[in-house]
């Protein structure tokens, strides 16, 4: 059972549901009842799984569009079709949600995507990259090897592993992981996922610890990455900071 103080994926502040922003190269493709999202070419794979909202929430598909201009070949899946097609304007349900679907329940969904990237979109090599919930979805994901190379966490959510594990299990999560991993938590991201917290600390720990790398961007909302409002300039800037001087260098040097 989670504690009192994790009542949600989110922390209180936290950017809410917002609806797609669309996406123009983005193709939907359903394999075996399965609905992935896909943008770009190539040997160099990125699996980006989303926020609790789904791929439709924010700019989620819009982020794809970019890693693909940078040369990467990369899927969304969509793990909830409770959503579809547009992501709730009440978190409410969502955070009810939450606790009554573990990650087993996506694990073969996960496991899916990842060999229809390699499989049937030519990537030979894959990395991470995911929004809040969606970070501690491919943590779970890295705890086996060979699976991805590297992940990026955006305003990572990986307390979720409370709920099923107790406090402090999101430690033990991260010290079963098995590639290089950036996070870029907001000012009001909890402590663990903050320089010098308690996940980084034992992800520095791990045998490529030396290659975790944490930038945090305290000024900002968790959820700013895919659903902050980029008509505000500082968000916008910061928006492209995650992802042009964090994100896709971070993803270039290990998915080659």
């Amino acid at each position: 059972m989670a504690s009192s103080s994790e009542a949600g994926c989110c922390p209180p502040g936290s950017v809410g549901p917002k609806p797609s922003a669309g996406a123009d190269e983005v193709q939907r493709v359903e394999v075996e009842g399965k609905e992935y999202f896909v943008v770009g070419s190539g040997e160099r794979g990125v699996l980006l799984v989303p926020d609790v909202f789904g791929p439709h929430s924010g700019r989620t598909l819009r982020v794809a569009e970019t890693l693909a201009k940078e040369g990467f070949n990369v899927l969304v899946p969509n793990l909830f079709t409770e959503w579809a097609p547009d992501p709730p304007t009440d978190g409410t349900s969502v955070m009810k949600w939450i606790p009554e679907h573990p990650y087993s329940l996506f694990e073969s969904d996960l496991e899916g995507a990842l060999t229809y990237l390699k499989e049937q979109r030519g990537a030979k090599v894959v990395g991470a990259m995911g929004f809040c919930w969606g970070v501690w979805a491919f943590f779970k994901l890295a705890t086996s090897k060979d699976k991805v190379v590297c992940g990026v966490g955006c305003h990572p959510s990986l307390r979720i592993e409370h709920f099923f594990n107790g406090d402090n299990s999101a430690d033990a999560l991260a010290a079963a992981t098995h590639c290089p991993m950036l996070l870029l938590p907001a000012g009001n991201d909890p402590e663990h996922v903050q320089p010098g917290g308690s996940v980084v600390k034992v992800l520095e720990s791990l045998p490529h610890g030396g290659e975790t790398k944490v930038v945090p961007f305290p000024d900002m909302a968790h959820g700013w990455v895919n659903r902050g409002d980029v008509k505000d300039e500082k968000i916008s800037a910061e928006v492209e900071r995650a992802l042009h001087e964090c994100a896709i260098p971070y993803l270039k040097k290990y998915v080659r």
